[in-house]
Order: structure tokens, then C-alpha cells, then sequence
């Protein structure tokens, strides 16, 4: 399946509020950056793992520009304008494993926008020759540990005590 076909799809929320998926690109940063902002605290520690008061410059400088790694955006107009809603994000480390990690601030959350992301970061991933798909998940992130599950990874044990990774084989 093309990366165009996986992408293709729409996302209705319970509210009625359309959005489409696409790869990030390097005009994206002001956005992001936007949609950062909108994140309570407990979302971003729950996330980066660790609190954090800005999305760091280099994430943002790499999107578009790294084969390697990709983002994939979630987009709906919101407040009048196209904003980033949620995202989805995948990096290489080699030909056999890619790490992934998604936002979905908690409002969107229960509605099957994770499960499309992650379902869709799996397809990506298989397209490109990937073969493991691996997250790094809180304990405390039980709604993405049911996530994981559900799309069938695996929990293994990392080597932080407050940390599940998680691990899927495409």
C-alpha cells in the first residue's frame, strides 16, 4: 500500500469535527509549536516522559528534512484557522526497529483517533521495511498501554522501572 493510500483516510471526532492525516513538513514548526501550547502539563509529561515547558527546537527543525524519521499531523480547522490536532511520530533507528510516540491531547481521546494513528504508523513502518515497531510508554499511561495492546503489541520490561516499552512486530 502506498504511503498516499494510508494517509487518505478522514477522522470524524464525537463533536462532529473533520480531520485529515498528512506527513509533516518543514513549514509545520509555528503550528506545532501551537498545538504544544494547548497540552495540559500532565499530557506532556505523560508523553515526553518527563515535564517539559516547549517543544524543542530541534524536533522541530528535523521535520521534512529527515528520511529517517517522519511525522504524521493530524489537521482540522479549529478556530476558524487549519490547526494540528494530534500527531504521530516515527523514527528509524535502522533497517529492523523504528520507535514511535503519539499525542492525542485528552480530549480527542476514546474516539479511535489513537488506534488510527497507530494503525497507520504500523502500515508506514511495514511499507518502509521496518520490522519492529518499539514506544516507550509510562506506567502511569494506562490508556496507551490499552492502546498498544489493542493493536497488538506486546509490554516488555525496559530498564526504568517507570517505563513499559512496547513492541510490535509488523
Amino acid at each position: 500500500m502506498s504511503e498516499q493510500a494510508i494517509l487518505s483516510k478522514t477522522w470524524l471526532s464525537a463533536t462532529g469535527m473533520r480531520a485529515t492525516f498528512r506527513l509533516a513538513q518543514a513549514h509545520d514548526g509555528a503550528a506545532l509549536k501551537r498545538a504544544f501550547a494547548r497540552l495540559t502539563p500532565d499530557e506532556i509529561r505523560l508523553r515526553f516522559l518527563h515535564p517539559m515547558k516547549a517543544l524543542p527546537i530541534k524536533f522541530v527543525r528535523e521535520l521534512g528534512v529527515n528520511p529517517n524519521q517522519w511525522l504524521i499531523v493530524v489537521e482540522a480547522c479549529y478556530r476558524k484557522r487549519k490547526e494540528i490536532l494530534a500527531t504521530a511520530r516515527c523514527a528509524v533507528a535502522d533497517i529492523h526497529q523504528a520507535e514511535f510516540a503519539l499525542v492525542v491531547p485528552h480530549a480527542l481521546t476514546s474516539q479511535g483517533l489513537g488506534f488510527q494513528l497507530l494503525e497507520m504508523l504500523k502500515q508506514l513502518c511495514h511499507a518502509r521495511g521496518v520490522r519492529t515497531l518499539v514506544g516507550h510508554v509510562s506506567y502511569e499511561n494506562s490508556a496507551m498501554l490499552g492502546l498498544a495492546r489493542k493493536c497488538g503489541f506486546r509490554s516488555e520490561r525496559h530498564s526504568d522501572p517507570g517505563i513499559v516499552s512496547v513492541v510490535c512486530e509488523l
